[in-house]
C-alpha cells in the first residue's frame, strides 16, 4: 500500500477537488496555448516523507479535454491515468487495481483545491485561468515573459506550492520548459522532470482499460 502511494502522489502531484464545474468554458479555459495537443516524456525524481523514489512519465494533453499519463520504471508499467474536467480514472498495474470517481479523494490527500484546468496550466507551464478565487497565487516571468516560478496558496487550507520551470529552449518553434519542479510544503514533497520528446499538435493515447479481474481502490 505504500508503493500505492508513492505512484498517486507522484502521477496526482499537482492534481485535486474540481470547485468550478458550474462556470462557462468560454470564462474558464486558458487562452493563450496556440497547440490542441501535448505530448512528452520526463524521468521523474521525487522524494516524500523523506523517502526518494524514481519513474518515467509519459505526459498527453489534449487542451481542455483529457490528460493521459503513464508511469512506468525501468520498462515496468506501474500505473496510468485518465483524467478529465470531471472524472478520474486510474489503473495500478503492480497490485492488481483501479480507482473510478472524482477529484475529491485528492483534495484530502494533497490539501489542495486544484481543479482540472489549472492542472493542465501546471504541466503546460502557463498562468492559471483567472477564474479561480480560491487561490492566491504569484507568477514570476523571465525576459521573454515564460513562467519561471509559480507559488500559490490555498485559501481554504492555508497550504503553499511552488512549481518551477527552467531551460526553454523552442520545440517545433514553440518555446517549452525543459524541466519542471514541484514542492508541496506541508506533504514534504518535492518532484523534479527532465523532459525530452515534447511533440505538439500531435495525437496520443488518451484511453484506459480497466481488466475484469482487479479489485476497485476504495477511500474513505
Amino acid at each position: 500500500m505504500k508503493k500505492l502511494k508513492f505512484i498517486i502522489i507522484a502521477i496526482f502531484v499537482s492534481i485535486s477537488y474540481s470547485l468550478t464545474a458550474q462556470d462557462s468554458t468560454a470564462d474558464i479555459l486558458p487562452k493563450e496555448l496556440p497547440y490542441q495537443w501535448i505530448s512528452y516524456q520526463a524521468k521523474i525524481d521525487f522524494s516524500f516523507e523523506k523517502n526518494t523514489q524514481h519513474c518515467q512519465l509519459f505526459f498527453v494533453n489534449r487542451i481542455d479535454s483529457i490528460m493521459y499519463l503513464h508511469l512506468s520504471f525501468s520498462g515496468i508499467e506501474l500505473g496510468r491515468m485518465v483524467l478529465t474536467p470531471d472524472s478520474v480514472f486510474f489503473v495500478n498495474k503492480i497490485e492488481g487495481s483501479y480507482y473510478r470517481g472524482d477529484y475529491a479523494l485528492l483534495r484530502n490527500l494533497l490539501m489542495l483545491n486544484l481543479d482540472f484546468y489549472m492542472t493542465q496550466a501546471i504541466f503546460n507551464g502557463i498562468d492559471f485561468p483567472k477564474h479561480n478565487s480560491y487561490f492566491h497565487h504569484e507568477i514570476n516571468r523571465n525576459k521573454s515573459n515564460l513562467i519561471v516560478e509559480n507559488r500559490f496558496e490555498d485559501l481554504i487550507t492555508q497550504n503553499w506550492a511552488i512549481v518551477s520551470y527552467d531551460g526553454y529552449a523552442d520545440m517545433d518553434s514553440l518555446p517549452f520548459f525543459n524541466s519542471l519542479a514541484i514542492k508541496l510544503e506541508e506533504k514534504q514533497f518535492e518532484l523534479k522532470a527532465a523532459l525530452r520528446k515534447v511533440r505538439f499538435n500531435v495525437i496520443g493515447p488518451t484511453g484506459i482499460t480497466i481488466p475484469d479481474k482487479f479489485s476497485e481502490i476504495k477511500f474513505d
